[in-house]
């Protein structure tokens, strides 16, 4: 639950006590806004976040630890996929 898309989904399905999978009581908004308070507030620091994703470059995008890596430009990420589907 650190993680604020997972969060935000999860308040959405779930909240107010009562709500239903196919009847979500909350807008996108109001769910995201929750998570973020929720969020927002001290937490105990988790230890060995290095085991967790130990290669940084795969970590989701919204994991509460560093190093918060920069997002590639568009044109490196299709090259390298045409590059992995042409040796196939």
């Amino acid at each position: 639950m650190s993680r604020l898309l997972f969060a935000s989904s999860f308040i959405k399905t779930n909240m107010p006590l009562g709500a239903q999978h196919g009847q979500p009581q909350l807008t996108d908004d109001q769910a995201y806004d929750v998570a973020a308070f929720v969020l927002s507030k001290p937490r105990p620091i988790k230890a060995h976040t290095e085991r967790d994703f130990p290669a940084r470059w795969n970590k989701p995008v919204d994991a509460p630890f560093p190093p918060m890596l920069t997002v590639p430009q568009q044109t490196s990420i299709n090259s390298a996929c045409l590059a992995r589907f042409r040796k196939t």
